[in-house]
């Protein structure tokens, strides 16, 4: 077989090879003995993943590049699209025959991978008993047999050594790499994949950088003002603002309640607005590495007011806060201020501030991502709220990411709660108190041998994207990723959730819109901005590819509730 229809003849098998793989692991043993090839087969299903989500993104941006329309059929039926001679003559055109010819070697050695690794699979062709290398029939009867109800999984059966399932993975992974640094080279010499991205996007993804950069040095100028051991223990809740529904303010404040634990069953909680201070021709670049102040460590800038096209005022005088227990007093008219220098002051005139009170009870995520699976948890949260949750969630993920407010860079319903409120959302059962749901917040201790953040190993983009495509779903569907597989506990390894999400991702049960499905889907397969493979943190084209591909269209999504 030549041509580019080798492509979907490759997307066709990869499924049911995986499929055969995956389920194989069931049949050997699960003592030490059994370890090295239960091992073997566990990294063969994964590479087989890998290759078939790696391949079908590189496909899809062929296609697209090449202005090919109808792409949702790659996915429903691989083989007959890429038949079609129309698509072939265009994707033709659109790389020229010597790249054409490149990209044809690399998708053949694909091909004889995948038949290498087909005729050690007995039992993938329902007519025989033996195994096959011939694709097209394995796609063909399996289809056939799928209309009939049939399932070819307890036939299947590896005929293959450890050290072959080491082999085929290791020319799997050369492969999908190759195809990779092709198409990339193609794409960009064709089609800058930065082109793609809106102004939009790019302003998004400025405002959140400068929140990222005063997040960071928040978190510090707290953990150096709040170490006396005046109570028990300390803690700070930050809560959660999208920052870009309601534009772009001239000056930065972050919403805070903090709180002192007098014993353990009195807690102190004072809520107050810490307000930034810049200088005032300051201005972040998200393509520049991102500096985060250290403990006692300030920088030799000189603190002001950010005015928005007024002259500039006169430098405020600021008294500098040593410890916020002291400094947190209800008939004081000063309002926190976050200097440069990482440290926490008060400034005046100042609106009233808060009035001391107990700790509300709080409510995490968790709980209401049960609420259809247990008749004591409270009705569904309202689709409002759970629209406005998930953008305000994606856009956090960028402003806190190596930030003590979000360890690892990576969400989970563990971190996020929910204060008492006096709105009914939803209505609580009997017993049960009110919740705010407009306020989610992240929580955080604060020690005198608080650690920072340096040396902790931060989470890829792709793991951490992942992790939030995750939520996306759980937040939509009212259910934890383990409660809609019935697992007894949560996944943490990054393929076994990736497979997980995948298939929920395809379900057709309650589908999400297409703007909030399209976002999960970038988060999930790991692929914004159009390239297949993320780059790194520091990289601002990743930035402004997430603000494009992800937030955007969340933003979009609510656009009926701004």
């Amino acid at each position: 077989m030549t041509g580019f229809e080798i492509a979907g003849v490759v997307l066709g098998a990869l499924p049911i090879l995986f499929s055969a793989v995956d389920w194989s692991k069931r049949g050997i043993g699960k003592g030490a003995i059994f370890f090295r090839k239960r091992r073997s087969v566990e990294k063969l299903a994964l590479a087989l993943l890998s290759q078939r989500q790696h391949l079908t993104e590189i496909i899809r941006s062929i296609l697209a590049g090449s202005g090919c329309e109808d792409l949702s059929r790659l996915e429903d039926d691989p083989v007959e699209y890429l038949m079609d001679e129309a698509i072939q003559e265009q994707v033709l055109d659109y790389l020229g025959e010597e790249t054409f010819a490149a990209l044809q070697g690399q998708l053949d050695h694909c091909h004889e991978t995948i038949k290498l690794l087909a005729i050690k699979v007995a039992g993938l062709v329902p007519s025989i008993q033996g195994p096959s290398d011939d694709l097209m029939r394995i796609i063909r009867e399996n289809r056939d047999a799928k209309s009939k109800q049939l399932d070819f999984l307890p036939r299947v059966k590896l005929m293959l050594a450890a050290e072959g399932f080491k082999e085929i993975t290791t020319d799997l992974d050369d492969t999908t790499n190759s195809l990779f640094r092709l198409t990339r080279l193609v794409l960009s010499n064709r089609k800058g994949t930065g082109l793609r991205i809106s102004r939009g996007a790019r302003s998004i993804a400025k405002t959140l950088h400068r929140a990222h950069e005063s997040a960071s040095n928040l978190y510090v100028a707290i953990s150096n003002a709040w170490k006396g051991d005046c109570h028990k223990g300390h803690k700070a809740g930050l809560f959660l603002e999208d920052r870009i529904s309601i534009g772009t303010p001239a000056s930065l404040s972050f919403p805070l309640a903090f709180e002192a634990m007098i014993s353990e069953q009195k807690t102190v909680w004072h809520e107050a607005v810490v307000r930034v201070l810049h200088d005032d021709e300051h201005d972040n670049d998200p393509t520049q590495p991102i500096t985060i102040c250290q403990p006692h460590t300030p920088s030799q800038r000189v603190t002001v007011i950010i005015t928005n096209a007024e002259p500039r005022l006169a430098r405020p005088q600021i008294d500098p806060v040593e410890n916020i227990c002291t400094a947190i007093n209800p008939i004081c008219h000063k309002d926190f201020v976050l200097t440069r220098q990482c440290k926490i002051g008060l400034i005046a005139p100042g609106n009233p501030t808060l009035a001391t009170s107990d700790a509300p009870a709080m409510t995490p995520l968790k709980d209401l991502l049960h609420s259809r699976s247990s008749a004591a948890q409270r009705a569904p949260v309202s689709l409002r709220s759970r629209m406005l949750l998930a953008l305000n969630l994606a856009s956090n993920l960028l402003q806190l990411f190596r930030t003590n407010w979000l360890p690892n860079a990576c969400w989970s319903y563990e971190h996020i709660f929910f204060p008492a409120g006096t709105e009914v959302a939803p209505q609580p059962r009997a017993g049960k108190p009110k919740i705010d749901l407009d306020r989610p917040f992240v929580s955080t201790s604060f020690a005198k041998d608080a650690t920072h953040l340096q040396g902790r190993q931060l989470a890829e983009p792709k793991v951490a994207l992942l992790g939030l495509g995750i939520l996306l779903l759980e937040i939509w569907h009212e259910e934890t990723l383990e409660a809609h597989f019935s697992l007894e506990k949560r996944p943490t390894e990054f393929y076994e959730r990736l497979v997980l999400a995948l298939n929920w991702l395809d379900e057709m049960t309650n589908p999400p819109p297409e703007l909030y499905d399209r976002a999960a889907s970038h988060c999930i397969k790991g692929m914004v901005g159009g390239e297949v493979r993320l780059g790194q943190w520091d990289d601002g084209e990743v930035w402004n590819a997430i603000c494009g591909d992800i937030i955007e269209p969340l933003l979009k999504n609510c656009k009926m509730w701004r």
